[in-house]
């Protein structure tokens, strides 16, 4: 909250930021990486950024452990690499899961 006296003309410049918070889930281990410093998190990062900035997030699934399954919440729907802008306070899930052992009549 901003209170201020106004005894004449006068300009102001009022700066907006939004909460940003990403973090991983599911049964795989893996990450969520991206250009910005303070994204790059194992199982939770959050921040504060300028409003309407844009934000690309990279899922890193941990090799030959895990795999990404999907994303969750203002990321749902886009692929491995998703792409938002944070024009509001904003939450998003990586999931990963654990690739499945390929069975043949019983044997692997």
């Amino acid at each position: 909250m901003c209170n201020i006296q106004i005894n004449g003309l006068i300009e102001t410049d009022a700066v907006f930021i939004e909460k940003f918070t990403v973090s991983t889930g599911g049964v795989g281990p893996g990450h969520v990486e991206s250009g910005i410093p303070e994204i790059n998190c194992g199982a939770i990062c959050e921040g504060t950024y300028l409003d309407r900035r844009s934000v690309t997030l990279i899922t890193i699934a941990d090799n030959n452990i895990a795999i990404f399954d999907h994303w969750e919440d203002a990321c749902q729907g886009q692929g491995a690499n998703c792409q938002l802008t944070v024009d509001s306070d904003k939450i998003t899930q990586a999931i990963f899961t654990a690739p499945q052992e390929l069975f043949c009549n019983g044997f692997e």
